[in-house]
């Protein structure tokens, strides 16, 4: 039998104990999202009404991809604040293409403010810098999708059994393939890091231990591209065919009410530890 895993039942219990360790502190999270980004926007108001479970202050900044300059100015002046927390949803490619002239134009978009956010307070650790730590394990803490899909796999695994099984990261952003990957390295697994356009991406997942969608498009797992009893992960909202793999995997994550909550917890732990 296939194990689903409920996302919002995890996340919900450990809001619970988030909201102890606050103690009623009033601390500030900023987040920016662009008024463009529907799916952005819905992801913040969930972020918003987890944030308000626990006792955070929840503050919201729109601002357009039409006008990314304005963005980053924002950015400026919300950086001299006094906050615990300060994010930025990252718009979909699919909107950097539309706003932008060029791939590099958006990266060099998104480069410019994810560095402007103050080291201290990078709880879903955006910064170049933030990575950098990851790699040399001078972090405080990882991504907060890295975090949650680590909490999946220890519902699949013991921390030990996870040592020598193979897994495969359909998706090497830096903000979640890659990080993800130097963690998974460091517990002892297998790690092959795939971008999705791999030509040996369908051969390297079917004979994978466990399966990571990170890379953002719709269904591009499918049952045939997974051995039975695989762990199947939807880090990405989408990425996996869900009513058709769930039929073969041991454990999977369904495309909503999965990684998302433990995402939005993870964010919301990061911040709490970061005032500890």
């Amino acid at each position: 039998m296939t194990l689903i895993i409920d996302g919002k039942q995890m996340a919900l219990k450990k809001e619970q104990e988030l909201k102890v360790k606050l103690k009623g502190r009033k601390a500030v999270l900023v987040s920016l999202v662009a008024k463009e980004d529907v799916k952005g926007l819905l992801y913040t108001k969930l972020k918003r009404e987890a944030a308000g479970r626990i006792g955070l202050v929840f503050q919201q900044e729109i601002f357009s991809l039409a006008d990314s300059r304005g963005a980053i100015e924002l950015m400026r002046e919300i950086r001299k604040e006094p906050l615990a927390g300060l994010i930025v949803q990252k718009p979909g490619q699919e909107l950097g293409r539309k706003y932008f002239k060029t791939k590099e134009d958006f990266k060099a978009w998104w480069l410019a403010m994810t560095d402007l956010i103050p080291e201290g307070v990078d709880v879903d650790a955006l910064k170049p810098q933030t990575l950098g730590k990851i790699v040399i394990g001078k972090s405080k803490y990882y991504p907060a999708t890295v975090m949650a899909v680590w909490q999946v796999l220890l519902m699949a695994f013991k921390e030990k059994e996870l040592m020598g099984k193979t897994v495969v990261i359909l998706g090497s952003s830096e903000i979640l393939g890659k990080p993800l990957a130097l963690l998974l390295r460091d517990k002892g697994m297998a790690v092959i890091l795939l971008g999705s356009g791999c030509c040996q991406a369908d051969r390297l997942m079917k004979e994978a231990d466990v399966v990571i969608g990170a890379a953002g498009y719709p269904k591009i797992i499918t049952e045939e591209k997974v051995k039975p009893g695989a762990v199947v992960i939807d880090a990405a909202g989408g990425d996996v065919d869900f009513t058709n793999v769930k039929k073969k995997a041991s454990l999977i994550t369904p495309p909503t009410g999965g990684i998302g909550p433990l995402t939005v917890v993870n964010l919301l732990a990061n911040l709490v530890e970061n005032l500890q």
